[in-house]
């Protein structure tokens, strides 16, 4: 009985150690990614039906680890500009570092009063950039 509890003592605070040590884990045990705005290259806005329009924007990132996607701004009242944040987050892992090229698509439900959409990410240079595009409502 004694041994038994030896054992358990010893497991425990290892499992506990690396749970706290993990650089992909907080103290409470829930996953921490790396998140941030990324290269903008390029966007287009095109029409889908009605009101309903995708939003598509590439540009590059540092690694292959990055996941981009689209975060449009949530706005109290119609905006005449739509902005949306290009984000990446960095994957668990070790990464090769390589430029590497990304896509990433939204589709929004647009009010009538929008009249263009910004993409909002980092430029060449490092500093925010915006792209900004008219929305094609009589196509």
């Amino acid at each position: 009985m004694k041994k038994l509890f030896v054992a358990a003592c010893s497991v425990v605070p290892v499992w506990v150690m690396l749970l706290m040590v993990s650089p992909l884990h907080d103290v409470a045990g829930h996953m921490v990614t790396k998140e941030k705005l990324v290269t903008v290259g390029e966007a287009s806005v095109e029409k889908v039906k009605d009101n309903r329009f995708r939003i598509t924007a590439r540009g590059f990132v540092g690694s292959p680890g990055w996941v981009v996607n689209l975060h449009p701004k949530i706005h109290d009242e119609p905006p005449r500009t739509w902005v949306i944040d290009a984000v990446g987050i960095l994957r668990p892992g070790f990464w090769i570092q390589v430029v590497t090229e990304w896509q990433s698509s939204a589709e929004l439900n647009l009010p009538p009063e929008t009249r263009e959409v910004s993409v909002r990410g980092l430029g060449e240079n490092g500093g925010i950039e915006t792209i900004t595009m008219s929305v094609p409502w009589g196509d």
